[in-house]
């Protein structure tokens, strides 16, 4: 059941559906490339970008992070979490953007569209985009 199509295993080991059910979303980790894609700096003087998640489910905004301050690299700690209900036709969107005073700059996202029982049960994610990556999992919540 656990390794079929439909089911999850909890955090005990035990068998679970794997839809109609709420997960936990985790932002562990992230890095921003040192430019922007088309070579130009993040910030003014060349100076390290500051980053901040946003996590949406079928385009309804979960929640955001704390800005983190000129860095390039870095892990939330603890991670940030944002709770969704994973339906069969769920979309979820981990966007990263750097803060900045004239407008924040879209770095990339990590997306499934819709999210299936595989990716459900394989936890651990990290997406790797023009311009950064992202480190995320998933976790089932209790029923």
């Amino acid at each position: 059941f656990c390794s079929g199509v439909t089911g999850v295993c909890d955090s005990g080991g035990t068998c679970e559906r794997a839809f109609d059910r709420s997960y936990g979303v985790f932002v562990f980790g992230l890095t921003v490339d040192d430019r922007k894609p088309d070579g130009t700096c993040w910030d003014v003087g060349c100076g390290a970008p500051d980053p901040y998640v946003s996590v949406t489910a079928n385009g309804v905004e979960l929640g955001m992070t704390g800005v983190a301050t000129d860095i390039y690299a870095g892990a939330f700690d603890p991670p940030a979490r944002f709770d969704f209900l994973a339906l069969r036709s769920t979309a979820l969107r981990v966007d990263l953007w750097d803060a900045d005073v004239a407008g924040d700059d879209w770095v990339g996202a990590c997306g499934l569209e819709p999210i299936n029982a595989a990716f459900l049960r394989s936890r651990s994610s990290s997406c790797d985009f023009d311009g950064g990556s992202l480190e995320i999992t998933v976790v089932p919540l209790a029923l």
